[in-house]
């Protein structure tokens, strides 16, 4: 995982009104510099980004390109491109200064170390803990511990997708926690295994009902978000954002029921946090378990179901907040200590 530096040497004048073009992992970690930066105000941030444009991130909100329409000269010192690649940065450098901008007020400069050789160091912190998550789970995650005063929780992260990119667990294993990582797409898994060697990573898929058994899982990419078992799911992504998968391709995975992976994987006992995100089965793969008598203490599902709502009610929990995508529950006999926050 790479840990990239702001460009503050680049900032000439004293205190600076930016705005930072990319709300990437480049994005996110150089607003977390500059929160704490006495020189510089972060106005808001611009992203191409369906999902991301016209949403808040860190109390920064987030603008689709365009907006640079509407800026004038005097309303900002610098924009910021935020972004590890050197054509699409020159791109957007070229339609910024189409667009009026003076090029003196662009700066892109991309200096970066390798976290895994600072892994558990205090040098990894020097300014803010980072967030992975898309919007900021994580950091409401580890703050719930946090306040539950268990410093390295463990987890099971089914979904996992990518050891960093818009992951829900990747801060606490950086913070010294440890768990298992599940993902039916076994690129994703043999980078977890380079990326995070300190985790257990296992390649099968996980649906509701019994195991183990095999089933079709539709890769729209190697490494893409969206692969999923649910045909219905993919067909209806196409439908809303009006996109093709032409060269998507059909492979059988291995399936374990939640309960299996409990049993085989955790020792029989749920570990502390439970993050799932499986592209359109989390309500099925949810309703599958009891979480009432082996539960963990916190889940982040990625589901709004009245549904999944319904069965955390009735087997202990309460929902304590939600996200664009997630819903965070915790265990009811703890929410006083977390209440506290």
């Amino acid at each position: 995982m790479r840990i990239y530096r702001f460009p503050f040497n680049k900032i000439k004048k004293e205190k600076a009104n930016i705005i930072l073009y990319g709300m990437g992992n480049v994005g996110k970690q150089y607003l977390a510099q500059c929160m704490t930066a006495d020189n510089i105000k972060v106005l808001f941030a611009i992203d191409g980004h369906s999902e991301l444009s016209f949403v808040k991130m860190h109390d920064i909100q987030v603008y689709n390109p365009e907006i640079i329409r509407a800026l004038e000269d005097d309303q900002f010192d610098y924009i910021v491109i935020a972004m590890d690649h050197d054509q699409n940065a020159k791109d957007i450098k070229d339609f910024a200064v189409n667009l009026g901008v003076p090029e003196e007020k662009i700066i892109y400069h991309i200096d970066y170390y390798d976290s895994r050789k600072y892994l558990r160091s205090p040098e990894l912190y020097p300014w803010h803990n980072p967030s992975f998550s898309w919007f900021g789970e994580d950091l409401i995650v580890a703050g719930l511990f946090q306040c539950l005063g268990i410093e390295n929780p463990s987890y099971l992260d089914v979904g996992c997708n990518h050891p960093y990119e818009g992951n829900n667990t990747a801060l606490l294993y950086l913070k010294g926690s440890c768990g298992v990582n599940i993902d039916a797409n076994f690129n994703c898994i043999q980078l977890m295994n380079a990326e995070r060697p300190d985790d257990t990573n296992i390649c099968v898929g996980v649906c509701g009902g019994g195991g183990p058994y095999e089933k079709e899982f539709y890769m729209l990419g190697d490494y893409d978000a969206l692969n999923s078992f649910s045909e219905e799911y993919i067909k209806d992504h196409e439908r809303r954002h009006n996109v093709g998968h032409e060269g998507a391709k059909k492979i059988k995975v291995r399936c374990l029921s939640l309960g299996e992976i409990i049993e085989t994987y955790c020792g029989g006992k749920f570990p502390d946090y439970f993050d799932l995100d499986v592209e359109g089965l989390d309500d099925e793969v949810m309703a599958s378990y009891d979480f009432t008598e082996n539960g963990p203490k916190i889940i982040c599902v990625e589901s709004h179901s009245e549904t999944v709502c319904k069965q955390m009610l009735s087997q202990g929990y309460i929902r304590y907040f939600s996200t664009v995508h997630n819903v965070i529950y915790v265990k009811k006999k703890l929410i006083n200590a977390v209440l506290r926050m």
